[in-house]
């Protein structure tokens, strides 16, 4: 797991050494809530939406984009940040996102990739400069940041259709990757 790391002092030889720092939750029957809690401690400062239950779907933010250093993560761009157009975005990928959690977690399993829309702003630029993603919109991809990897959805129109069949593909081990 990737965190922060503080300096601190080894008491023996007086150096800097860096310790890691992470936030994991757990329910009262000891089962995992989250492993990214400092992420969600930092999206939630005042503790609103505590214990922070992971999201089936996020719109990517300076805070949770860490998560895509992490583990794979299906990403949505668009070329807007108007409500007009992000509304129907969550409409079509939130259904599918709650689906792979809801199964995930009844096979006691960790979800297989974290579900995120990107608007138009300075981290979904960022996240396009830095995988090599074209800039057209909308554009579906998976980024496996940790595997170095991405597969990117060629379609004219998005549907629902379309960006399950793309998520069945990559589950099943069935799409090619192109490396980051």
């Amino acid at each position: 797991m990737v965190s922060k790391a503080i300096s601190t002092y080894d008491s023996q030889t007086s150096s800097p050494v860096a310790v890691n720092v992470c936030l994991i939750l757990l329910d009262p029957a000891g089962r995992l809530i989250t492993s990214t809690g400092r992420v969600a401690l930092l999206d939630d400062r005042l503790g609103l939406r505590f214990p922070w239950e992971p999201a089936a779907l996020s719109q990517l933010s300076p805070t949770n984009a860490e998560l895509l250093n992490q583990e794979p993560a299906l990403v949505l761009f668009v070329d807007s940040n108007e409500d007009e157009e992000l509304g129907p975005v969550r409409q079509m990928l939130q259904p599918i996102a709650e689906k792979v959690v809801a199964e995930s977690k009844a096979n006691g399993e960790e979800q297989p990739l974290h579900f995120f829309y990107a608007g138009e702003d300075d981290m979904a630029d960022s996240i396009r400069d830095f995988t090599s993603l074209p800039d057209c919109a909308p554009l579906l991809a998976i980024l496996d940041v940790p595997a170095r990897a991405k597969f990117v959805k060629d379609a004219e129109e998005l549907s629902p259709s379309v960006v399950h069949e793309f998520l069945q593909d990559y589950l099943q081990g069935r799409l090619e990757a192109e490396p980051i």
